[in-house]
C-alpha cells in the first residue's frame, strides 16, 4: 500500500490527480481517485500502472466519466 500512495502522489504532483482517499463505506472498505485525463485510454493507462493493481492481488478500478463538475 505505501508503493500504491506514492504512485498516487506522483500522479498528483504530474497533474494527472485531482484527489483519492479511502471511503468509509459500511458495506466495506473501498477507495476513490478522480483523475484530470483527457481520455479513458489515458486514465486506463494510469490506472493499470498502480503497484496496488500491479501486484496481483485482486486489487482494481472501475473507470468512470465525470459527465459534469462544480468546482
Amino acid at each position: 500500500m505505501g508503493r500504491h500512495a506514492d504512485y498516487l502522489r506522483t500522479q498528483l504532483r504530474e497533474g494527472r490527480m485531482m484527489i483519492a482517499g479511502p471511503v468509509a463505506d459500511p458495506t466495506g472498505p473501498w477507495g476513490l481517485c478522480i483523475l484530470r485525463v483527457g481520455t479513458e485510454a489515458e486514465a486506463r493507462a494510469v490506472t493499470d500502472a498502480d503497484p496496488v493493481v500491479r501486484s496481483g492481488r485482486g486489487f482494481r478500478y472501475e473507470v468512470l466519466p465525470m459527465m459534469s463538475v462544480i468546482m
